[in-house]
């Protein structure tokens, strides 16, 4: 769980009174714009006023300047804003350009409309799932700046990486419970990122399962139906959930039964932990395994299931590839 910045909320606060010229889909940009920058933490927001990744095109001039920004991706010109309110007419302007000709037909729902201007803007899988699963925490935040909350107020929500430029921060961990079902790396560097699922969708069951030593098993991270990570064992030390994998992994729990998939949120929370876990450890993607699918724990488990869809590596892989 993480605070918008209060840079994002005083942004919120603009664009509540901000004129725009279709109200009803000031909720889903705002959305956007939070997914994009991660609640306003990444740099490119905190440091140019760029709340949506958008990078430097011709069309921008007057409303924007460009500057040299290195993304994770590779070194562009993005836009640099002057102002808050400079940022939200420099949004609405960038799509005015001819890529996204024709966005006004798509303006009777803001479904209608990022459904139109998602792979335009991105062609990241599921782009417009992502930004109208936080349409609601967007609303509330409007709502919560037009009823006289400060800039600074509001409660935590749910960890979101940015979109399309930023290196991922950590998402915050809710709460650390130390599981006794640890040992030591003995020296093994972290390598893989391991999925699994509990088999329950009780997140205090697992918890409580984690932390009783008869159990003999746990994971460093659980992440909860509603999107909540707990860690309950350090990334340095040895959690014990995948037999003969444990001293060079990773091992993240995601609170499910039998054919479940992930939650919206649940699902947020682990691209964002996933992405931090690459990022953090110099890991490549295909560093990213299945718990049935490791080579050491083949045909001992059903894990991770139907977490990701279909119970096949391929659904994870394409996971993967779409998601992280």
């Amino acid at each position: 769980m993480v605070d918008y910045t209060s840079k994002f909320r005083t942004l919120a606060q603009e664009y509540a009174a901000h004129d725009i010229e279709f109200n009803a889909l000031r909720p889903v940009t705002l959305a956007q714009w939070t997914l994009e920058s991660g609640y306003g933490n990444s740099r490119l927001a905190s440091d140019h006023l760029n709340f949506a990744g958008l990078k430097w095109r011709s069309e921008m001039e007057g409303f924007a300047k460009p500057v040299t920004y290195a993304a994770h991706d590779g070194t562009e010109k993005y836009c640099k804003f002057d102002s808050l309110p400079a940022f939200i007419k420099g949004y609405w302007h960038f799509l005015e350009r001819d890529p996204y000709r024709g966005w006004r037909d798509h303006t009777v729902s803001p479904q209608a409309f990022i459904r139109f201007i998602g792979p335009i803007y991105t062609p990241t899988h599921l782009y417009a799932d992502n930004v109208l699963a936080l349409v609601p925490r967007a609303q509330k935040l409007l709502d919560d700046v037009a009823g006289g909350g400060s800039p600074g107020d509001g409660a935590n929500d749910v960890a979101t990486p940015p979109g399309t430029s930023e290196t991922p921060p950590k998402p915050t961990i809710a709460r650390f419970v130390q599981s006794p079902n640890c040992s030591s790396r003995n020296g093994e560097r972290i390598r893989r990122v391991i999925m699994h699922y509990t088999t329950s969708r009780n997140v205090n069951g697992t918890v409580s399962h984690f932390r009783n030593p008869a159990s003999r098993v746990s994971a460093h991270y659980v992440i909860a139906r509603d999107g909540e990570i707990i860690q309950m064992v350090l990334d340095t030390d040895k959690a014990w959930h995948a037999k003969n994998a444990n001293a060079e992994s990773i091992g993240i729990e995601h609170s499910a039964a039998p054919g479940d998939q992930m939650t919206p949120q649940q699902e947020l929370s682990s691209i964002a932990l996933v992405r931090w876990l690459l990022s953090e450890y110099k890991l490549p993607k295909s560093a990213i395994h299945g718990h049935k699918y490791t080579p050491e724990n083949a045909g001992t488990t059903n894990c991770p299931d139907h977490l990701f869809g279909e119970d096949s590596e391929a659904a994870l892989a394409t996971w993967v590839q779409n998601k992280i």
